[in-house]
């Protein structure tokens, strides 16, 4: 019986990524994106093989489900896929907006998005998974950060805001779950190559140019990166930050 994991924001770039190589890999995959019409129309253009082959070659697999940033409706996201596919022993969370802004000029309403999203979003994720993984006894959490919550960058102060907050929240949760054999780790991607980079980094040569391995990542990599801590091989593993590259 394949493993279940639930994947939150998985419509495009990294979180698409993920979704393919976990299914490539094996599991079941609870796929949680707001908007069905955005996820189906960018797979249905794809003529590689990709998440919506495998989607359509292993349907009994897979659940699709809408998700808004609500406990409520995170809870009932995933009862729907326990009884669909299973409890799981895995979740992703990936789900996660950018807003440009000087922390001088930065608006209410900017924050405000980018903390319901990318902090509140994941800690209602988590909170409605950990019951299941908890009775198991056995759940690796993998979060998706970012460099920049760590180091900061010019015009990101909200952004690099949230995604420090999440290093504070896995942690915890990695010490709090530890005697339920859950683990909770943070996945810091560098700059990898995706529709919000393409639309956020303005001189990419300049910026490949203190890249210690000389160029971009791929989503792909980054995938490989959460298989890993999702995987038995993990077993030890909590409580960690791993950068898929540093500058």
């Amino acid at each position: 019986m394949s493993q279940v994991c639930i994947i939150s924001g998985c419509s495009r770039g990294i979180g698409k990524a993920i979704a393919t190589t976990l299914a490539e890999r094996g599991y079941a995959l609870g796929l949680l994106a707001r908007s069905e019409e955005v996820f189906l129309v960018q797979h249905l253009c794809e003529k590689s093989k990709d998440l919506c082959s495998l989607l359509m070659q292993t349907e009994k697999n897979m659940s699709l489900f809408i998700w808004h940033v609500s406990p409520l409706l995170s809870r009932s996201s995933v009862s729907k896929i326990v009884s669909e596919l299973g409890k799981p022993v895995g979740l992703v969370n990936v789900a996660g907006i950018n807003i440009d802004s000087l922390a001088i000029r930065a608006k209410k309403s900017e924050l405000e998005a980018l903390i319901e999203t990318n902090i509140l979003g994941t800690v209602s994720m988590t909170q409605a998974v950990l019951p299941h993984m908890m009775k198991q006894r056995k759940g690796s959490i993998v979060t998706l950060g970012s460099i920049v919550g760590e180091g900061g960058r010019v015009g990101q102060s909200g952004y690099a805001m949230t995604k420090s907050a999440l290093l504070g929240f896995s942690r915890s949760v990695a010490k709090e779950m530890g005697r339920f054999n859950v683990r909770s780790n943070v996945v810091e991607p560098g700059f990898i190559a995706t529709d919000m980079t393409e639309k956020s980094v303005r001189d990419r040569e300049e910026l490949v140019k203190k890249i210690s391995l000389g160029r971009m990542g791929s989503v792909e990599e980054v995938a490989n990166v959460v298989s890993f801590l999702l995987s038995d091989a993990a077993s030890y593993i909590t409580g960690s930050v791993r950068n898929s590259t540093v500058l």
